[in-house]
């Protein structure tokens, strides 16, 4: 049988078809659950909250404009649904520092540069789920979805302030985790 293109896979979807629900899943699961690891404390979180993703995506599928890009629209409700997840099932406790506190750590970045080695994604997906869970939410948010700390705020129902902080604290324990791992 020919690849079906992804637009006759999503739109065979719409007509309830479940095997082209699971042709969708099986495209796309790589993907959400290396999303779902990234806001996850192990790999079992991150299969829940990856099925929890599609039940999501297949409910709410006629709201997909196929003039933009799927991925997109999945890594959207991939990320909102890893939040909830968190929500959910962690504690979370996002705390704030002080302005001045702020100020004096702002300039703290992790990049290739500050780092004397390279990690497969594995092993730094690994890194991160050692994080606090605030943590982690912040610093996915910030660093590799790429939203504001304005966005975070308003995702996570906590200040501006309080996202800047919880980053800066996210990479001060990047950075004793990632030594630690190297030594």
């Amino acid at each position: 049988m020919p690849d079906e293109s992804l637009q006759y896979i999503i739109s065979q979807c719409l007509k309830g078809k479940s095997k082209y629900q699971k042709k969708l899943y099986e495209m796309f699961y790589p993907f959400t659950i290396a999303i779902a690891l990234r806001y996850s404390k192990c790999q079992e979180d991150a299969e829940e909250i990856s099925i929890d993703t599609f039940i999501k995506v297949f409910h709410s599928l006629k709201g997909y404009h196929p003039q933009k890009p799927f991925k997109s629209w999945l890594s959207v409700i991939t990320i909102h649904t890893a939040i909830d997840y968190q929500r959910k099932h962690y504690k979370i406790q996002y705390d704030s520092l002080d302005d001045q506190t702020f100020r004096e750590n702002r300039n703290l970045q992790i990049n290739e540069n500050s780092l004397s080695f390279k990690f497969q994604l594995e092993n730094m997906i690994q890194i991160l789920q050692q994080l606090p869970t605030s943590y982690q939410t912040v610093f996915n948010l910030y660093e590799i979805e790429g939203y504001s700390h304005e966005e975070i705020a308003k995702k996570l129902g906590i200040s501006t302030s309080t996202s800047r902080s919880t980053l800066t604290r996210a990479k001060k324990q990047l950075k004793i985790l990632l030594s630690k791992y190297h030594s």
